[in-house]
């Protein structure tokens, strides 16, 4: 068995660019806008949870009605916010 001698180096030539495709500026496409939206929903339903854990418990609704005050909304019969029609 014999050897044979090294040859030269050999260097690798140089590489060709690859083309990638150049980004679009400017445009702002309806998934961007969505996702801008659920973004403000979604730091808005924190804030609004946040706020909600925070709070001090006499700010609880809890069985006070539909409108927070206990008045369900329609007001005591015969007064004029129970009425909307001529007096």
């Amino acid at each position: 068995m014999t050897s044979q001698p090294p040859g030269p180096p050999t260097t690798p030539g140089p590489r060709p660019k690859l083309q990638t495709a150049a980004p679009s500026r400017g445009r702002i496409g309806p998934i961007s806008i969505l996702l801008a939206l659920a973004l403000v929903v979604a730091v808005g339903a924190r804030a609004f949870a946040v706020g909600r854990m925070t709070a001090p418990a006499a700010a609880s609704t809890f069985g006070a009605g539909r409108f927070g005050n206990g008045a369900g909304g329609a007001g005591p019969v015969g007064s004029t916010l129970a009425c909307s029609g001529p007096g």
